[in-house]
């Protein structure tokens, strides 16, 4: 269960995963997600970054991050059939050999 509605993401033999210190400013990991829907590879755009341990390539795709409500917080809630809100976000995912090697940082594959 603790895999339930994860992806990974992987390009060739690399795995790639998300590290917090990548993302935009406010942007938590637990409360982003992957839009699977788009075709496959041609959704992904790579960017080459020489400042990162003498070269890696990033990958970049646009994920959503879900709009906490105050109701969310509370340890058990009301059903309600309301979807939560989302909005656009552009994720940057790094090789996993390369996370936690510039600063301690949360991180997701």
């Amino acid at each position: 269960m603790d895999d339930y509605g994860r992806v990974a993401v992987q390009r060739g033999p690399i795995v790639y995963c998300l590290e917090q210190l990548d993302q935009p400013e406010g942007v938590q990991l637990f409360d982003v997600s992957l839009d699977v829907r788009q075709k496959g590879a041609s959704a992904f755009h790579e960017e080459v970054r020489k400042d990162v341990l003498g070269g890696i390539v990033m990958l970049k795709h646009t994920g959503a991050i879900t709009e906490k409500s105050n109701s969310r917080s509370a340890l058990y809630r009301a059903y309600s059939s309301e979807t939560s809100k989302a909005r656009e976000v552009e994720l940057s995912f790094v090789p996993y050999y390369a996370w936690a090697n510039r600063t301690s940082t949360p991180m997701q594959v």
